[in-house]
């Protein structure tokens, strides 16, 4: 289902871990949802680890609940940015659960954000040179945009920021 990727921060866990079944509702706080499929996700350790998701799920008066990426459209709640200048890709909250989402999952923790810069460049890279018409690039960033490819949210939004449609 997810494609050996976390479904909260998209990076490939699957090749160096063996992931977390993670409970989009904690088995601890929601026990008769434990082993319901549609509560069941794939999580790296660390957004699913003590530090960050654990056993939290924050209601609409705590500013959740977190987003869930199997039921909603994440673009719903974040936008998928790039500085060219910095090299940085940043998820940046559009509302109240995107900004929960975020600060609470860690999606912009500085590991995650220095591995994610490294293939975020290169989309770039290769949305601009779909952009001037290159086949080739837009061939391969059209593959980064797949669901099994590592951060194809924002191949998706450098794909509709250049109109390459």
């Amino acid at each position: 289902m997810c494609f050996g990727k976390c479904a909260y921060c998209e990076s490939h866990v699957s090749h160096v871990s063996y992931g977390h079944i993670e409970h989009y509702k904690p088995k601890s706080v929601y026990p008769e949802l434990c082993f319901e499929w549609h509560n069941l996700l794939l999580g790296c350790a660390r957004c699913n680890g003590a530090e960050f998701k654990s056993d939290k799920f924050p209601l609409a008066d705590e500013g959740g609940p977190f987003v869930n990426p199997c039921d909603e459209d994440p673009t719903d709640f974040f936008e998928f940015e790039f500085d060219p200048i910095t090299g940085t890709a940043n998820v940046i909250p559009k509302n109240i659960r995107g900004e929960t989402t975020e600060r609470e999952l860690g999606l912009n923790r500085l590991d995650l954000i220095r591995h994610r810069n490294e293939v975020v460049e290169m989309l770039a890279y290769l949305a601009l040179r779909a952009k001037d018409g290159d086949a080739v690039a837009l061939a391969r960033l059209k593959h980064r945009m797949n669901d099994d490819q590592e951060y194809a949210a924002f191949a998706r939004a450098f794909y509709k920021k250049f109109n390459l449609s």
